[in-house]
């Protein structure tokens, strides 16, 4: 299944078909692996593998017997290589969402797939039918099916007058189903007459996934319809819906807090026949945001959900972890007249607000120094806001004049602005829609403070639209490139990582600092257990004084990658998962070690110079290898994809330098693989 229920005790059998190309050859050894290491791994946090191995299908020639007492006798098995099936565990604390979920074996490790968890007991859907066979749903299930092309399914579930219904599907989200016609779930509720009472498509919370809630205007049987919005899907169109009375969140004022800080939270409810009277409905419920130890360790950002008498909301609100927020209070849409004075505390202030009113502005002062530089951040979008943030600051004081104007970063609509102060004295920042819409749903939060140093370091795809699995075989390594972008410094880094598997180290170049891409490769000793970890890999950048000794603060951040989960065309991405540590699994020694001859002259500018690589087979291994160079030095290029023939051990290409080529010792690394490249 794609949906389990936290309980605790409660096992799961959750069978992945690994016919798939990307994991059929991983699952073969899966067996014996677990058995020989005798334990089972956690997979994420709040998830335990109790058992995990090949399924047992009936063998295909095998006949029913008879025993003598003319029952039958159990047919014989065997392993299907093909099919892996794991029982977990989820415990009653499991956090709710998704749980990422790889298949780890001897050989590698699979791509990702996601599980998740609800507070809801889970059923299976029927599949294709019509209202006249709709499956009958009792309030507070969660359902998981799939939908193919043109299929659409029904729920049918008997309301009272005035109760509310809610229903939520997680379909793009769980990200199985991509490319040109990936799923896009709609959700449409009729009555019994089979009027539509209710429809949902996508919503700025939830991307392309759908939820509704109404209050019913009449006793009777109600049907909950769920299909693709263009009646597309396939094999892979995984869904869970989840159906019942509880209140679904969409807003939450404030937006955030300080860690480990309880707040009383006033929510705004979804809920369409209110909306329809132009009423709102809101909730108020007591809040107490993680810790700075958990948000250290969460794989993904929080959320607040809802508790009422009908159970858990099937989905959060986003809310924003960090420094005092100051709420704004109106009227303060002038912002010469009316601003809210900001409160800054060690430079910095953050405030929170609403656009809820026809061509409102939300209008706020603060003074500055001359030079004085304050980035202003807004977050919008990233908390599930319809709201297209565009800020705009003025200056006031010695003189009135405009400055500047924020809008959208890239294809983020949420914007982002350093500005310096020209002048000691008073300004000004006026908050509105881009295009002038509004709604108590229109929340938004704005950070002020200095930039930040920051490093930004991420895999650099071999493929496009391929993500790297650091697969790690024992007496050799796996090869990256990071793209490190530095900000608001210069100056050399340096990786490091003490949450590595056993055996595991990785290498790099010390001090590196050009500011392209860096070689990294991951190595495993020859005994390197085969084992796996998610790996906090740091990029570390240390100021130094005039002497070159440590001075100051260090710069340090996390090699993230983002999952690309959901393709759309023209390469849109539509849905990535957010790794800032990365799962690193020891497998096998493959048939075959690389080793670069290292050269016995330099390289000069203007000319060339012949780079062999030796690949040292075992026996029996004449398969061609390819060797592909991760980074030239500066000023320098390569062929960087040469080819090592069947039964040959070697390729030699020229690496050139122009008349510019800096200067001076670099480190070079080459990647050599056969088969598919991203293995």
């Amino acid at each position: 299944g794609l949906v389990a229920v936290r309980t605790r005790g409660y096992l799961i059998n959750s069978k992945q078909n690994a016919a798939k190309a990307q994991i059929s050859n991983l699952v073969k050894a899966i067996d014996s692996f677990y058995s020989d290491q005798g334990r089972y791994p956690s997979v994420d946090e709040g998830l335990e593998v109790l058992e995990c191995g090949p399924r047992m299908d009936p063998k295909k020639d095998a006949k029913p017997e008879k025993n003598e007492d003319g029952t039958d006798k159990p047919v014989p098995t065997e392993p299907n290589p093909k099919v892996a099936t794991a029982t977990l565990r989820v415990p009653a604390d499991c956090p709710l969402g998704k749980h990422r979920l790889r298949i780890r074996t001897r050989t590698g490790q699979s791509q990702l797939r996601n599980l998740l968890v609800v507070d809801l007991p889970v059923v299976k859907a029927d599949g294709n039918n019509t209202m006249e066979t709709a499956q009958e749903i009792e309030l507070g299930t969660a359902v998981y099916g799939r939908i193919n092309r043109e299929e659409v399914n029904y729920f049918a579930v008997d309301l009272a007058e005035g109760q509310r219904l809610t229903a939520e599907v997680h379909g793009t989200r769980l990200g199985n189903s991509t490319g040109n016609d990936f799923f896009d779930p709609s959700l449409t509720v009729f009555n019994a007459d089979r009027f539509e009472v209710v429809q949902s498509d996508d919503h700025p919370l939830t991307g392309t996934d759908p939820f509704l809630s109404f209050t019913a205007p009449a006793a009777g049987r109600y049907f909950v319809e769920v299909r693709d919005a263009a009646y597309g899907g396939d094999g892979n169109s995984a869904y869970a819906l989840q159906i019942g009375s509880m209140p679904r969140p969409v807003a939450v004022s404030p937006p955030g807090g300080t860690p480990g800080e309880t707040i009383e939270a006033t929510f705004q409810i979804a809920n369409a026949t209110k909306a329809a009277a132009g009423e709102v409905e809101t909730l108020t419920q007591s809040i107490t945001l993680p810790t700075s130890d958990e948000l250290a360790t969460a794989t993904q950002p929080f959320e607040a959900y809802l508790t009422s008498e009908h159970g858990l909301s099937t989905g959060g609100v986003p809310m924003l972890v960090g420094p005092p927020v100051q709420a704004e209070v109106e009227p303060n849409d002038h912002h010469v007249k009316e601003a809210n004075v900001l409160t800054f505390t060690e430079g910095r202030a953050s405030v929170a607000g609403v656009i809820e009113k026809p061509d409102e502005y939300d209008s706020f002062q603060f003074e500055m120094k001359k030079n004085q530089t304050l980035r202003i951040e807004a977050h919008a979008s990233d908390l599930g806001s319809p709201l297209d943030v565009v800020f705009q600051v003025y200056q006031l004081e010695p003189n009135y004049k405009y400055e500047k104007t924020a809008d959208d970063q890239s294809r983020d609509y949420d914007g982002l602005l350093d500005f310096r102060a020209p002048e000691t004295g008073k300004y000004a920042l006026r908050v509105r829609d881009h295009r002038g819409r509004f709604g108590p749903d229109y929340t938004y939060r704005l950070d002020l403070g200095p930039a930040p140093r920051t490093i930004e370091a991420t895999p650099v795809e071999f493929e496009r639209y391929t993500q790297h699995k650091l697969t790690v075989p024992r007496n050799g390594g796996v090869g990256i490139q990071l793209g490190v972008t530095r900000r608001g410094f210069g100056g050399p880094v340096t990786l490091h990582s003490d949450q590595l598997p056993e055996g595991v180290r990785v290498v790099s170049p010390e001090n590196w600092s050009s500011k392209g891409r860096i070689p990294v490769v991951l190595y495993a000793d020859e005994n390197a257990p085969l084992d796996g970890q998610f790996s906090r890999i740091e990029v570390r950048h240390q100021p130094t004084d005039k002497e070159g000794k440590p001075s100051g603060e260090p710069v340090v951040a996390a090699v993230t990658q983002k999952q690309l989960m959901v393709r759309w065309r023209n390469n849109d991405r539509i849905v990535e998962e957010d790794f800032d540590r990365q799962p690193v699994v020891v497998r096998e020694a493959l048939p075959f070690t690389v080793r670069i001859e290292e050269p016995a002259v330099p390289l000069v500018p203007g000319a060339y110079l012949p780079i062999t690589v030796h690949i040292d087979r075992a026996e029996g291994f004449n398969d061609e290898v390819r060797v592909l160079v991760l980074q030239d030095p500066p000023g320098c290029s390569s062929s960087r994809s040469a080819k090592v023939p069947k039964d040959q051990s070697s390729v030699t290409f020229n690496m050139t330098a122009n008349d510019k080529a800096e200067i001076g010792t670099f480190d070079i690394a080459v990647r050599a693989y056969y088969g598919r490249r991203n293995e």
